[in-house]
C-alpha cells in the first residue's frame, strides 16, 4: 500500500486543446497527507470540473429550492450544468447551452458509471409522476425498457445491442431526466460544465498535487511497456541564496534571486463553531481564568 505524492504541472479542469479527451483535477499537498478536512480541502481545490464535485439533488423542486443552493454554495460545490456536447465517446445527451442539474451517478461496474440529470427548461416543476408532454424517450428507451424506476433510481442498463451505448431520456415528476450509458465518470465532464459563476477556480499554489500509488508503479514495470524511475536530489543551500537575506551581503546583486522570489500560501483551516460559553470555557479554569491563556468566564 502506499503510493508517491507528486506536484505535477498538469492542467485542472476541461483539456487545454484537441490533443486531450479528459478533464483533469489535483488536491492539495494537505489532502493526502490526511491533515486537512473535506470541506477545507472543496474551497482550496473545488476541482469544478469534476463530475464527482457537482451537488446533486432528486427532484426539479428540489434542485430549484433556495436551501439547496445554499447548501451547495457553502459547500463550494457546483449545482447549476449546461450542456457543452464536447465529448468524442458520448453524443446526443444534449445541446449545447441546455441548462441541467445532476440527479445522481451510479456505479455501473467495470470502472464505469451512469451519470442521470434533470433538465432544468423553466417550466414550473410538478410533483404528479405524470410525464411531461415535452419529453421523449429517445433511442427506443421507453416503458418496456426504463433505466430508472419511479424514484429516479438506476435499475440498468439494456444489453449493448439495444442501445445501451446511446444515452436515455424519460420523465420523473414532470421533469426530464437524461442518462448516459455506462462510461467513465470523467468523460461526463466533457457533456456538461458547472455555468460560468459556480466555476470556482482551485488554488494555483496549493493544489496541483497527484498520488501514483506504488502498486501502479510496479504494474507498469512488470508489464514491460515502460519504464518508471524517480530521482532524488538533496540540495542545501547557502544562507546568501536566498532574497531575505540580502541585507547580510550588500557586495551581491540579487536582481533574478528576487523576481523569482514568490511567496508560498498556507493552507487555512476552518475551526469548528463554539457557543459563547463553551467558548469562554476553553479559554480559562473557573472563573477568574488561567493566566497567560485568555479571558476567563463569570456568573
Amino acid at each position: 500500500m502506499g503510493g508517491y505524492i507528486l506536484k505535477n504541472s498538469w492542467w485542472d479542469g476541461l483539456p487545454p486543446g484537441p490533443t486531450w479527451k479528459h478533464a483533469r483535477g489535483s488536491h492539495s499537498l494537505s489532502w493526502f497527507l490526511q491533515d486537512i478536512s473535506l470541506q477545507d480541502e472543496a474551497r482550496l481545490c473545488p476541482n469544478a470540473h469534476s463530475p464527482e464535485s457537482w451537488f446533486a439533488c432528486t427532484d426539479i423542486a428540489g434542485c430549484r429550492d433556495r436551501k439547496t443552493r445554499t447548501f451547495a454554495r457553502g459547500m463550494n460545490r457546483p449545482l447549476h450544468l449546461e450542456c457543452i456536447d464536447s465529448s468524442p465517446f458520448v453524443h446526443g445527451m444534449c445541446a449545447a447551452g441546455e441548462r441541467f442539474f445532476l440527479q445522481g451517478i451510479h456505479s455501473w461496474g467495470a470502472g464505469l458509471s451512469v451519470g442521470c440529470f434533470l433538465r432544468d427548461d423553466g417550466r414550473p416543476s410538478t410533483s404528479s409522476g405524470k410525464k411531461d408532454p415535452g419529453v421523449t424517450d429517445k433511442d427506443g428507451v421507453g416503458a418496456s425498457n426504463h433505466w430508472l424506476d419511479e424514484g429516479g433510481a438506476v435499475l440498468g442498463v439494456p444489453s449493448s445491442r439495444g442501445g445501451a451505448s446511446k444515452p436515455s431520456e424519460k420523465s420523473y415528476q414532470g421533469a426530464a431526466v437524461v442518462c448516459s450509458p455506462p462510461v467513465p465518470v470523467e468523460d461526463l465532464a466533457l457533456v456538461f460544465q458547472p455555468v460560468a459563476e459556480e466555476q470556482y477556480l482551485n488554488h494555483p499554489d496549493l493544489c496541483g498535487f497527484y498520488f501514483f500509488p506504488y502498486e501502479l508503479a510496479d504494474t507498469i514495470r512488470a508489464t514491460g511497456d515502460g519504464s518508471f524511475e524517480v530521482d532524488d536530489f538533496d540540495i542545501h543551500w547557502s544562507e546568501s541564496s536566498y532574497a531575505a537575506n540580502a541585507h547580510l551581503y550588500p557586495d551581491m546583486d540579487y536582481t533574478l534571486v528576487k523576481a523569482d522570489t514568490l511567496r508560498q500560501e498556507q493552507v487555512v483551516r476552518a475551526k469548528p463553531f463554539l457557543r459563547p460559553q463553551d467558548a469562554a470555557a476553553s479559554w480559562g479554569d473557573g472563573a477568574g481564568g488561567s493566566p497567560g491563556q485568555g479571558p476567563g468566564t463569570s456568573g
